[in-house]
């Protein structure tokens, strides 16, 4: 699906953003931690150079990649 979203709206669209984000986080929900978090920032790039940094899209995915991150921080310190 985000092979198709790259081609058909391009690398940098929204809603190449939006499939980035969801791919980020069916990736985090079956393990794919690295892949997750790598769609995530890739997601949140997307949005934030379309839509700035204070629209509610970038927000959201920032906020869930902080969430992420601290989760992987907690798990390395245990």
């Amino acid at each position: 699906m985000l092979i198709f979203f790259e081609m058909e709206f391009g690398q940098h669209h929204t809603s190449t953003a939006e499939c980035q984000f969801t791919y980020g986080l069916v990736s985090l929900k079956i393990g794919n931690d690295m892949v997750g978090l790598e769609a995530l920032q890739k997601a949140h790039m997307i949005y934030s150079n379309n839509l700035g940094e204070f629209d509610e899209k970038t927000k959201e995915v920032e906020d869930t990649l902080l969430k992420v991150e601290q989760r992987f921080k907690d798990a390395q310190d245990q």
